[in-house]
């Protein structure tokens, strides 16, 4: 009995030394859970991306928070980085993926809780776009009269990087400073990727990041247009009038040479060939290294006066006959009247009168006898004939002598 009761009491005093040792050990390193931030996550498998032409839009750099469990003394000789977080991107794609979250913890201590036990991604595929270069001028840096010319060189380049931000990209652009220049120049300007808002695109490759810039520069003036002639009119046609349309044109040109450029003519219009009035497209002669600054096709037009003919009957008694032999007596045959073709303005003949008509035959040199004269005409003013489409009409001379006189 004795002994039983011996045992019992050990038993009961090892129970209260465990229990007084438990209690002594939670009040001099009891069980806690403390919180780790920031846990950065590795990206394992990124490499794999990369060789797919693939790129994480976001987030780029991600972090959680860990809360660990364990003895007091053991958490509080732990740091951030002895918590490793990691995710494993093998095998995804472009689009949004969920990737879990693995911790690895120190020894004696467990994950409590994580702020994060997956990561939602964003990836995107890489892709390249060609631009054309614009370039972008300040109309307050320009000279007046002046014009710009901008030539680039390269004239395109070639954007690479994340699918999102090519497509954002709305021009390549360079701005070009054309301050007081009025000569032709060149310059390297920095390329600025731009959205349609205007706002700068970052984050992509460019092929080169600058450009060469050649502005050809020229000065821009309105000058008459003035109508050139070769040639003469045809007989008897008269310009009513004339003009040219649009009767002047913006050029464009050197300064030098367009700042003492008083007018541009017409291309020769040959007046020889204006025998009715109408109208002819016409070029323009422009010095060299002067052009037009706007397209136009000038239209010359005319109106001209041309001759009419009217035939007038002269009967022969109205012949007067000049410079007769002396003592000799001429009269004229019998036959058919004159006619008399004249070429006019239709007013000028219509005035005309018959007794204004002197036709006349020139009997100089002629010697008693019957002979054959040509009919001719004195000149009437604003009026014209031919003098050889008179006939030649019989004359009769005879001597004059003292029988006859009787």
């Amino acid at each position: 009995m004795k002994k039983k009761n011996e045992r019992l009491t050990f038993l009961i005093a090892l129970i209260l030394a465990v229990i007084a040792w438990i209690y002594v050990m939670n009040e001099e390193n009891p069980s806690i859970t403390r919180e780790f931030r920031p846990i950065p996550v590795k990206l394992l498998n990124a490499d794999e991306l990369v060789n797919r032409d693939l790129v994480i839009m976001e987030p780029v750099d991600p972090v959680i928070s860990v809360t660990l469990s364990g003895l007091r003394n053991t958490l509080y000789n732990i740091n951030a980085n002895q918590i490793i977080a990691e995710v494993d991107l093998r095998g995804y794609d472009e689009g949004v993926a969920r990737a879990p979250v693995h911790v690895r913890q120190p020894a004696e201590t467990s994950v409590y809780a994580m702020s994060d036990r997956d990561i939602l991604f964003t990836i995107e595929r890489i892709v390249e776009r060609t631009l054309t270069v614009e370039t972008e001028v300040d109309d307050n840096t320009l000279e007046r009269d002046f014009k710009y010319k901008d030539t680039v060189e390269p004239a395109t380049i070639t954007i690479k990087g994340p699918r999102s931000l090519a497509n954002r990209v709305h021009e390549a652009r360079v701005i070009a400073d054309h301050s007081g220049e009025r000569e032709s120049f060149t310059i390297t300007e920095r390329i600025e990727l731009v959205d349609v808002d205007g706002k700068p695109v970052q984050g992509l490759e460019m092929s080169t990041d600058t450009v060469s810039v050649s502005v050809e520069v020229k000065r821009v003036k309105v000058v008459p247009i003035v109508i050139s002639h070769t040639g003469s009119l045809p007989e008897g046609v008269t310009i009513v009038n004339e003009r040219i349309e649009p009767n002047t044109i913006r050029v464009q040109g050197p300064d030098e040479i367009v700042q003492n450029l008083e007018n541009i003519r017409t291309e020769s219009i040959d007046y020889s060939e204006m025998n009715v009035s109408g109208e002819r497209k016409v070029g323009l002669q422009f010095p060299e290294g002067v052009t037009e600054d706007e397209t136009i096709e000038p239209v010359y037009t005319y109106n001209v006066r041309t001759p009419v003919d009217r035939d007038m009957i002269i009967g022969r008694s109205a012949i007067e006959l000049r410079n007769p032999p002396e003592d000799t007596n001429a009269r004229i045959g019998d036959g058919n009247p004159i006619v008399v073709r004249l070429s006019g303005e239709e007013e000028d003949l219509d005035a005309l009168r018959e007794n204004q008509i002197k036709l006349y035959l020139d009997l100089d040199g002629l010697q008693a006898g019957t002979h054959e004269v040509q009919v001719q005409m004195e000149p009437i003013s604003n009026l014209r004939f031919d003098p050889e489409a008179f006939p030649e009409i019989r004359v009769i001379i005879d001597e004059v002598t003292t029988e006859n006189m009787e």
